[in-house]
């Protein structure tokens, strides 16, 4: 060891000024070689970091456009349900006529299907945080929160009805549950006039209750949504456009109005 080190002296000393001056520039531009290599690379990732988030970010603001089409087109069907129920219940309850028919009070609701993945995998990575304020992480989780209670409170309404169909049956409607039918799967037709017995009332009475509670909560959700669309969508510097088109002017009034009472 004590050899090496005499050596290496012994060639340091051989090495002149200008010489010393050279083998300095070339450990400079070897070491500054290093450092913008490694420097390039850090600007890369940073860049393909940001291409990523913007693409989720992207594929939320599509999930959410799409679940305020889809919540929409079925909010046309369900206005009308509810009209007929209620037009129905009222003439059976207050003027004393006979339903036809008791297809819309156990008309089935289904679990609404939306697309979640670009959300449900910003929440399993940490990545709720590209959304730069609470307000806007908030808004959208309230969003989903209402959709999961909304699709149990289906599940919970139409486990009654095979035993409704029964008690249709007994009180002398020709009724039937068939559970391969599509969302309309309960049914009955008015056969003896035996519509005014009191527990069949209170049945229906309580079955009218829940749905219009489901109601309610349904169009709740579409109001969630627009307002989720509309924050996600605004961190990007877009509006909220379902399909291509632009919101419903009364449900964006209403988001906005919404919005603004509950900014801090």
């Amino acid at each position: 060891m004590i050899a090496l080190f005499r050596r290496l002296r012994s060639s340091a000393g051989e090495i002149r000024g200008p010489e010393w001056l050279l083998l300095g520039l070339e450990t400079i531009a070897v070491v500054g070689g290093i450092l913008l290599a490694l420097a390039l690379e850090d600007w890369v990732g940073a860049r393909r970091d940001e291409a990523r988030e913007q693409r989720l970010l992207d594929r939320l603001v599509g999930e959410m456009e799409e679940s305020v089409f889809r919540l929409k087109r079925g909010d046309v069907f369900y206005r009308r349900v509810r009209a007929e129920a209620r037009a129905d219940f009222d003439a059976w309850i207050n003027a004393g006529q006979c339903p036809q028919k008791f297809s819309i009070f156990t008309t089935i609701f289904e679990d609404i299907d939306l697309p979640t993945v670009a959300y449900d995998e910003m929440t399993a990575t940490g990545s709720l945080s590209l959304l730069d304020d609470t307000r806007r992480r908030d808004t959208l989780a309230n969003f989903h929160s209402e959709l999961q209670s909304y699709n149990g409170r289906v599940q919970w309404f139409n486990i009654s009805l095979p035993s409704l169909a029964d008690d249709l049956a007994a009180a002398g409607y020709d009724a039937g549950f068939d559970a391969q039918a599509g969302w309309r799967r309960a049914y009955a037709v008015k056969a003896p006039d035996r519509c005014e017995s009191p527990a069949l009332k209170l049945k229906m009475a309580e079955r009218m209750r829940a749905a219009e509670i489901l109601h309610a909560q349904r169009e709740e959700l579409l109001l969630e949504a627009v307002m989720a669309c509309m924050v996600v969508a605004d961190s990007l510097g877009r509006a909220c456009r379902p399909r291509g088109e632009a919101l419903a002017p009364e449900d964006a009034d209403k988001a906005r109005d919404v919005l603004a009472e509950t900014s801090p």
